[in-house]
């Protein structure tokens, strides 16, 4: 696992990431629940409770502009913590985190805590969708990629009730809604151009369907026998460290005078024929003293860039977001996946 923030794929802290062509970029919100266990506790909207650092950091007064809640994701799918590194072994066992999340949560020392937030979430479609016979594989990026969808005649009735056509000007400019199981939780696939930042995209998305109803009758929404669907499969590990604010201090909320000795993220996240498995984990770790030594951490024809969405029903805001401009996280034809 690679420090995702090289090469071909970025693990954004905030929706606001700039595009750039050629780009893969990834958020979730685990990281930005942890960054909200660190503000001040009282009245007034999150966003105007800032964390105060000894230090202006861009990425901490980024993170304090977000509206994201624990009302934004599922209770069920989301553990928070705050785990103490005097008698935290037992809780860290029941939380069950990733192995490299886990390795320093049972290394923290006495005078440690840590901030913790897990999101497990899998939606899984009524009928598996169509997926790529032998050398019939989808162009992505000038790489042949997997691919599942709609175009054949198998099962076509049962699989087309799993989609729903939210907008749809060309084969280039599409959305298109994968309904699940799971009725509480929404998945949207977006052909399209890209805003000048992720958050654009995804208020671009939203206002695009919204437009399709207010502007008048929609257009036909279910699959007919004629439409084809393809979309490459996803499959990636990320994992991020955020030395921005590593040895700064917190000045203000329940954990003033901590200092922040690491903030990491990870998300998982695969897409194919028959659902979406997402699994994402943040930690903040912070102490009285100053930083520790730490290990260096482990770290409808969609044939062009797209964005993958994932939110509650009643949300206004996703709890993931994806933007894919390069084939560096899809399953490629031999079966490996490339390192983002």
């Amino acid at each position: 696992m690679t420090d995702s923030n090289r090469g071909q794929t970025v693990l954004a802290p905030v929706l606001g990431e700039a595009h750039a062509a050629g780009k893969n970029i990834v958020w979730c919100g685990t990281l930005q629940l942890v960054w909200n266990r660190l503000r001040p506790q009282g009245g007034g909207k999150p966003e105007d409770l800032g964390v105060e650092l000894d230090e202006v950091v861009a990425l901490a007064q980024a993170l304090n502009c977000s509206k994201l809640t624990e009302d934004d994701v599922d209770p069920v799918a989301c553990t928070m913590a705050t785990i103490d590194g005097a008698a935290g072994a037992q809780q860290v066992e029941a939380l069950a985190p990733s192995d490299a999340f886990r390795s320093v949560m049972e290394g923290l020392s006495a005078n440690q805590l840590a901030l913790f937030a897990k999101l497990h979430k899998g939606v899984e479609f009524p009928t598996a969708l169509s997926t790529e016979d032998t050398g019939n594989y989808l162009q992505f990026a000038g790489k042949q990629v997997r691919c599942f969808g709609i175009w054949d005649n198998s099962q076509r009735k049962a699989k087309s009730d799993c989609v729903v056509v939210h907008h749809f000007a060309s084969q280039a400019d599409f959305i298109v809604e994968l309904l699940t199981k799971q009725g509480d939780d929404r998945l949207f696939v977006a052909r399209t151009s890209p805003g000048e930042t992720l958050q654009d995209t995804f208020d671009m998305v939203m206002n695009r369907m919204r437009d399709a109803w207010r502007d008048g009758p929609p257009p036909a929404k279910a699959m007919t026998d004629s439409d084809m669907l393809i979309i490459p499969k996803i499959a990636f590990e990320l994992t991020r460290g955020f030395s921005e604010v590593v040895n700064r201090t917190v000045n203000n909320g329940p954990f003033a005078g901590r200092v922040i000795d690491g903030l990491e993220q990870m998300v998982d996240f695969k897409l194919n024929e028959r659902g979406a498995v997402l699994r994402s984990e943040a930690l903040a770790v912070m102490s009285w003293g100053g930083s520790l030594e730490r290990a260096t951490p482990r770290h409808m024809i969609c044939n062009g860039p797209f964005a993958v969405l994932m939110m509650r029903t009643t949300a206004r805001r996703p709890y993931f977001v994806t933007w894919i401009d390069n084939a560096a996280v899809l399953e490629s034809v031999d079966g490996a996946v490339s390192s983002p």
